[in-house]
């Protein structure tokens, strides 16, 4: 999830002008190197929700694997499948048998600062001029409306079936288009990355399919998280 969409090619804020002419970061220079999608300012969050989520899931995953095939192991069972099934988000159990899927939860609530950020973050001088930054706000609008969706299955809300995981993959797609976009003015190592990053992001798309028919199927819900976690190196680049 790159926070740089459609804000044009990457530079050098450490050599910028007003800085070296006055020893130091002016006010104009640091608001660039602090706007600047190329910093580890702006890859912060992204990163931390790929590296947090991929990790997360993975050990989640592995967890209901091993309790289910030795629920298997001690009632005779041949498969453990019939005790596994996977989830988008990883639901635990609270209090009386409450279902918390803390997961989603914070998913919700980075999407929602990093929209709120990138809304206000957008205005210079009382007008909205950063029109990129909606296309950040779309990518984080998606995702978070997708854990907003699991909340409410959780809480048994009629919603239909597999809801969170269409609006995962809508998320994805809206993803990868503007990563697509995103290659135009830039150089052509930089426009590499983002094609790997489209790239992985569509692998996360099938895996996500594939899971959404095969929920019982462990490796399927492990690439997922896996693909979630092969994002983390193209964004912090």
């Amino acid at each position: 999830m790159d926070p740089g969409i459609g804000k044009g090619p990457v530079s050098n804020h450490s050599m910028h002008p007003e800085a070296i002419g006055r020893g130091g970061l002016t006010h104009s220079a640091l608001e660039a190197l602090l706007v600047d999608p190329g910093t580890l300012l702006g890859h912060s969050l992204p990163g931390f929700m790929c590296t947090f989520f991929g990790l997360f899931w993975t050990y989640s995953i592995l967890h209901k694997y091993h309790v289910a095939r030795r629920g298997a192991i001690l009632l005779g069972k041949g498969s453990y499948k019939s005790s596994f099934k996977n989830t988008l988000f990883s639901t635990y159990y609270a209090c009386h048998c409450t279902n918390v899927p803390m997961d989603a939860y914070i998913l919700l609530i980075c999407t929602s600062t990093a929209f709120i950020a990138e809304f206000f973050g957008g205005f210079r001088g009382g007008e909205f001029v950063l029109m990129s930054n909606t296309h950040h706000m779309s990518i984080y609008f998606f995702y978070g409306l997708t854990a907003f969706v699991h909340i409410l299955m959780c809480r048994k809300h009629p919603i239909p079936v597999n809801s969170d995981y269409a609006l995962f993959i809508v998320a994805c797609i809206v993803e990868a288009l503007l990563f697509q976009g995103h290659i135009v003015g830039r150089g052509a190592i930089n426009a590499k990355i983002h094609m790997l990053l489209v790239y992985t992001v569509m692998v996360t798309v099938g895996f996500l399919v594939l899971e959404m028919a095969a929920r019982r199927n462990v490796l399927v819900s492990l690439g997922r998280a896996s693909s979630f976690l092969v994002q983390v190196k193209p964004i912090i680049t």
